[in-house]
């Protein structure tokens, strides 16, 4: 019984870091894009 229990309390705290990591992954694509935006579009009005 232990054991089983030790098991769903691993699975449910593995989905709640999978779902960490998807939101990282998500904000860091965001980061990178206006990243790119911003420096496109500087070098496109410094012309």
């Amino acid at each position: 019984m232990k054991v089983s229990l030790f098991l769903l309390s691993l699975k449910l705290s593995g989905k709640k870091i999978i779902n960490m990591l998807e939101l990282i992954k998500i904000h860091l694509v965001q980061l990178v894009e206006r990243g790119i935006n911003y420096n496109y579009e500087k070098r496109n009005s410094s012309k």
